[in-house]
């Protein structure tokens, strides 16, 4: 019974130490703000540019997909 015991407690407190470093790690990462790094901070002048020109045609193409679909779904609903 003992023994059992023993161990139980010895797989207890293994856990507590891997939950612990884990922990204290995750803590330490923060702090020195590698894992929270906005990544556009680190972007040249021209692929700000270039990022933002990006998004602006994948609006435009968004937009036009959509006035399709649109278009499509209500000429079927128009011709029945």
């Amino acid at each position: 019974m003992w023994n059992e015991a023993f161990d139980m407690m010895r797989l207890i407190t293994m856990c507590a130490i891997i939950r612990m470093h884990y922990e204290l790690t995750a803590q330490r990462g923060k702090d020195a703000g590698s894992g929270g790094a906005a990544p556009w901070l680190s972007l040249t002048s021209r692929d700000r540019e270039w990022a933002k020109r990006a998004v602006q045609r994948y609006a435009e193409a968004q937009e036009r997909k959509w006035r399709r679909w649109k278009e499509a779904m209500f000429e079927k609903a128009d011709r029945t």
